[in-house]
């Protein structure tokens, strides 16, 4: 199963992967903004400012995403997307990985398999989550609460208290669950209610010992739905040559925005090839959805939304797979 994330817990404040050395890479790690729209913010120290396409995020920047996702890419070429209403913060850049945190709302990240020294691990109010080439998403909640969505590959799941004592550091390392897509993981209730318990107390000043039942962690096997899928598809990284000229501080915000589309384009390209035809009845079936984009020109489009990719909104339509602007939609009704 690979190398345990257990020992850094001890180490790192309970941020670690599977299946990882502890040598350092010699690769400078990264996160270089692939996509931002107009309405997400950066937050580095006190200032605030929009986030830009090229951008190269710092440790302790902050991220607001508004009601469009952002694009990231680390420096092994592998991509993140932050869903709409997210706050999401880099912990740390470690030489030989990442750290970042989820205080709210969703990531998406798909990473390159067999990369030597890549780590990357998310932490959220109440749980951890190590990883290391896989496909994976994480949800919080409006209370701090995690859910897991594991597509492809090994990911590492334990609950997760800040500024835990070594004591109980140990506790929480022994909860550490590994998750093997396709499946769903989250937290019991029970352990989400002491977690909660004994930050409530020690933010209060009180000393409480952690209660934890011998398993904190849930997991369903569940397979990749087509959506889901789909999805994933368009996780899209830039060229690292590029990827790298801007992490050194060269200006090329310009071409990262043109790589990144026509990376999209690609994939959108071979998902037209693979998608089958299936009629408004089928699709609904399908997804257990049906919209319609009605555009600014009054044509209107039925089918379902599989992604959103940089300015454009992807549907699986009776037509096939198109791409439409974000600019030319003038809404989205939900049918079904």
């Amino acid at each position: 199963m690979g190398y345990s994330m257990k020992s850094f817990l001890l180490l790192l404040t309970g941020i670690c992967l599977i299946g990882i050395s502890c040598k350092t890479s010699g690769k400078a790690d990264y996160l270089l903004v692939t996509f931002a729209p107009a309405d997400a913010v950066l937050i580095r120290g006190t200032a605030r400012s929009q986030l830009k396409t090229g951008m190269v995020l710092k440790p302790a920047d902050s991220l607001q995403t508004g009601q469009n996702p952002v694009d990231l890419q680390n420096s092994y070429g592998g991509s993140i997307r932050l869903g709409p209403l997210t706050i999401f913060s880099v912990q740390a850049l470690l030489g030989e990985g990442l750290q970042v945190q989820l205080q709210k709302g969703s990531l998406l990240a798909r990473l390159k398999k067999g990369e030597k020294g890549q780590r990357f691990s998310v932490v959220t109010p109440t749980a951890i989550a190590g990883v290391r080439g896989t496909t994976f998403k994480v949800e919080v909640d409006e209370q701090g609460t995690a859910g897991l969505r594991v597509m492809e590959g090994q990911v590492a799941l334990a609950p997760y208290l800040p500024s835990a004592t070594e004591t109980t550091q140990k506790e929480l390392a022994a909860q550490e669950t590994v998750v093997e897509g396709p499946a769903r993981a989250s937290l019991t209730p029970a352990a989400v209610a002491e977690l909660t318990r004994v930050k409530t107390a020690a933010e209060a000043g009180e000393d409480v010992a952690l209660k934890l039942s011998s398993a904190s962690v849930v997991v369903e096997a569940h397979p990749v739905s087509k959506q889901e899928e789909m999805e994933a598809r368009t996780l899209v990284a830039v060229d690292a040559e590029l990827a790298r000229d801007a992490s050194q501080g060269k200006d090329n915000a310009a071409l990262v925005s043109r790589a990144y589309d026509e990376q999209v384009d690609r994939a959108v390209e071979a998902m037209k090839k693979d998608a089958p035809s299936l009629s408004e009845a089928e699709l609904q079936k399908e997804y257990a959805t049906l919209e319609t984009a009605v555009l600014r020109s009054g044509e209107q489009k039925k089918g379902v939304t599989v992604a959103q990719a940089g300015s454009s909104v992807i549907m699986h339509t009776p037509d096939g797979i198109v791409r439409l602007s974000i600019s030319d939609i003038q809404y989205i009704d939900l049918n079904y």
